[in-house]
C-alpha cells in the first residue's frame, strides 16, 4: 500500500478538477472552470509503467449544466512522467482531454482509420511519429499516424512546437479521429505548472467543430488555496 498511496493521491486529485463543473458554470456566465491541486502536481509519480494503450489516471463525465453550455462531455487526465515523442513534449507533463463525444465513443478508437482532417487549425500540424524500436515492439506499430493512441485519437499540435527542440512549456491541441474534431487538450509541462502563475492560451478556431466550445483557456493560481483554476471562456459555435 506504502508505494501506492503516492499514485493514489495523485489519482485523487486528478479526479477532483472535474466536480467543479456545476458549481462555477452556474455562477459564471460564459465560463466553465474545473480544479486542480497544486499537490497532485508536486508529488505525481516520478515513473510509471507503460501501458498500451494508455490508461487515464482520472476520468469524469462532464455535469450535465456545464455540458449543455461547454460542449464538453468527458474529461480525462493523463500524467507523462517522462513525456512522449516528438522531441518537444520529451519532459514531465499533464495531458487534460476535454472530449466532445460520449465515453462510448472514445471507448471504440482503435486508430485503424487513418483518415486525417482535411482542414487543420492555423498554424497547426498532424504529423506521423516514428517509435523508438522497444516501444514499437511492445505496441505492435513502429509509427503513430497523426499521433494515434488508442481510446484517445489523433494529436494536432501548434506546428512550430512540432519542429521545435526546445522544451515546451505548455500547448492546446486538438484532437481528431475519422477526420472530425473530438477533444481540446490543455498540454501543461510540470515545470510550467510548478512556476505556480497564472497564464492564458488561445484555442484556435477548429474547422470542422460545429458545436459550441471555448476560444480562450485561462489557468489561475490560487496563492491561498495552492491550486489552479482552468477556466475556458469565450464560448461560440464552430463553423
Amino acid at each position: 500500500m506504502g508505494s501506492r498511496l503516492p499514485r493514489l493521491i495523485f489519482v485523487l486529485l486528478a479526479a477532483y478538477a472535474a466536480v467543479h463543473f456545476s458549481f462555477y458554470y452556474s455562477q459564471l456566465p460564459d465560463v466553465v472552470a474545473s480544479h486542480f491541486d497544486a499537490h497532485g502536481i508536486a508529488n505525481a509519480p516520478v515513473d510509471a509503467p507503460m501501458t498500451w494503450p494508455p490508461i487515464a489516471d482520472a476520468a469524469a463525465d462532464i455535469p450535465g449544466s456545464a455540458r449543455a453550455g461547454s460542449g464538453f462531455q468527458l474529461l480525462s487526465v493523463n500524467w507523462e512522467p517522462h513525456g512522449h515523442p516528438p522531441g518537444a513534449y520529451l519532459t514531465p507533463h499533464f495531458d487534460f482531454h476535454f472530449y466532445v463525444i460520449p465515453a462510448a465513443e472514445i471507448a471504440t478508437i482503435d486508430c485503424k482509420d487513418r483518415t486525417k482532417p482535411a482542414t487543420l487549425p492555423a498554424a497547426y500540424g498532424l504529423i506521423d511519429v516514428a517509435m523508438p524500436p522497444e516501444i514499437a515492439k511492445m505496441i505492435g506499430t513502429d509509427t503513430l499516424i497523426g499521433l494515434c493512441v488508442p481510446k484517445m485519437g489523433m494529436h494536432s499540435m501548434l506546428a512550430a512546437e512540432l519542429a521545435s527542440t526546445a522544451t515546451f512549456g505548455g500547448d492546446i491541441v486538438i484532437g481528431y479521429y475519422k477526420t472530425k474534431p473530438i477533444f481540446i487538450e490543455p498540454m501543461l509541462s510540470k515545470s510550467k505548472l510548478m512556476e505556480k502563475k497564472s497564464f492564458d492560451f488561445p484555442i484556435p478556431t477548429v474547422p470542422g467543430l460545429a458545436g459550441v466550445y471555448p476560444r480562450k483557456f485561462h489557468a489561475q493560481w490560487d496563492e491561498q488555496g495552492q491550486s489552479y483554476r482552468f477556466i475556458f471562456s469565450g464560448f461560440a459555435p464552430g463553423a
